[in-house]
């Protein structure tokens, strides 16, 4: 029961939201709307026997009719709410590989996570809230449940977009990435741990800096301060995660 009582908090808070937007929203657009480009990646891991990691991926924030993409999420708008839709949506993980290693060279494997959900992005007068409630249809079958708030400071040559955000993870999910079974500890030559549910704080900022010809250069910096119910957990190097990006992208309007 406790796994839908998290969905009926997250459907109560979209819906109690005001609709008098919601005419504004329901419209789609024909076209691709935003920004499509190329970037470089860089995540530096938060696990044992793993350092910094590179990488050249492509880039997507863009609306085409109901479809939308949002950098590592993407999905399909079911109906108008609030100032945003409802969404069905999954996440593509970038940013973690459950891959264990400890000093010794021993090799723990996890599947990475499919998280699948219902989510809102709603751009109001103050701001805009990024609302997630993913299910893990991998191997932990646990939940993913995210709420993140982003600003918008313009100047005369770019626009920064402060935010702050927090993720909870259920004590599935959270002990399927980060804890150690008896079996595993054994393969790694570490204690076991069990990790339990926990939430985790997010601070980061976008620069944006509009340039020539509609093209648009994105400086992205993300950092995850990982609870303390998982930030003990052996196969850690450290309590947070830290996760950067540069993209050069072609904005269509």
């Amino acid at each position: 029961m406790k796994k839908f009582r998290h969905w009926a908090i997250f459907a109560f808070v979209i819906c109690a939201l005001p609709s008098v937007n919601a005419q504004n929203v329901s419209e789609n657009p024909n076209r691709v709307v935003g920004d499509v480009g190329l970037g470089g990646y860089v995540s530096k891991t938060n696990l044992q026997g793993q350092g910094t990691e590179t990488s050249v991926l492509p880039y997507g924030f863009f609306d085409y009719q109901r479809f939308f993409m949002r950098i590592d999420t993407l999905g399909i708008k079911l109906f108008p709410a609030g100032y945003g839709h409802i969404e069905l949506a999954g996440r593509v993980n970038a940013d973690n590989q459950f891959i264990k290693i400890n000093p010794s060279g021993n090799a723990l494997t996890k599947n990475t996570p499919i998280p699948i959900g219902l989510g809102s992005l709603q751009i109001t007068p103050i701001g805009g809230f990024y609302l997630n409630a993913f299910h893990d249809l991998g191997s932990s079958q646990g939940n993913l449940l995210e709420a993140l708030y982003f600003g918008e400071i313009e100047t005369k040559y770019f626009s920064i977009y402060p935010q702050l955000g927090v993720e909870y993870l259920s004590g599935k999910y959270a002990n399927h990435y980060f804890g150690l079974s008896s079996a595993d500890a054994a393969i790694l030559g570490s204690s076991s741990y069990m990790a339990r549910a926990t939430t985790n704080s997010i601070v980061g900022a976008m620069i944006e800096i509009p340039l020539p010809s509609n093209l648009v250069l994105n400086l992205y910096g993300k950092r995850k301060y990982l609870g303390s119910e998982i930030n003990n957990s052996p196969v850690l190097s450290q309590k947070h995660q830290d996760i950067f990006f540069m993209v050069m992208a072609y904005r269509f309007k």
